[in-house]
């Protein structure tokens, strides 16, 4: 079985936009850089500054691993895993096949039920219905081929 991949969500490839927020990330990390030296020698370093001092501080570095594309959020499926990424700063988690007890299909996320009973939800949002789709029907094809318990719960909104 091939891998694939599906993006969580928009994802800018443009190389353009890529070198933009690289510039602009170690732009705001220079900026930082500076209001610290500068601020230094005050004596009135209030929390405020601190805060905002680490607010650019943490945008620009979330500028360069977006521009390098480390924030993108994805869902891949192998032969026997399923890999999803659903947080752009958090590590992707990989379910492996055996671990897999149940999965249950809503219409607005998946629910997968771990053998040791924890439950790992993949939750979708309402703009992208087409990627949602067709990750949904990914998993059910995943799940009928390894045989795993498959659910369709409707739920009354």
């Amino acid at each position: 079985m091939k891998n694939k991949h599906f993006d969580l969500g928009t994802t800018e490839n443009s190389v353009f936009v890529n070198v933009l927020k690289i510039i602009f990330g170690i732009l705001c990390i220079i900026v930082a850089i500076f209001w610290i030296i500068y601020t230094s020698g005050t004596t009135n370093m209030s929390g405020k500054i601190w805060i905002s001092i680490l607010f650019i501080l943490g945008f620009g570095l979330y500028l360069l691993l977006s521009g390098f594309g480390k924030t993108n959020r994805y869902l891949i499926t192998g032969p026997d895993y399923i890999c999803i990424k659903k947080n752009s700063l958090l590590p992707e988690k990989t379910l492996k096949v055996i671990d897999i007890e149940k999965v249950e299909i809503y219409s607005l996320n998946i629910v997968f039920i771990l053998k040791n009973k924890i439950r790992f939800v993949l939750r979708f949002g309402t703009v992208y219905y087409e990627t949602s789709e067709k990750i949904k029907d990914e998993i059910i094809s995943f799940a009928e081929t390894h045989k795993i318990a498959t659910a369709f719960v409707n739920e009354n909104i």
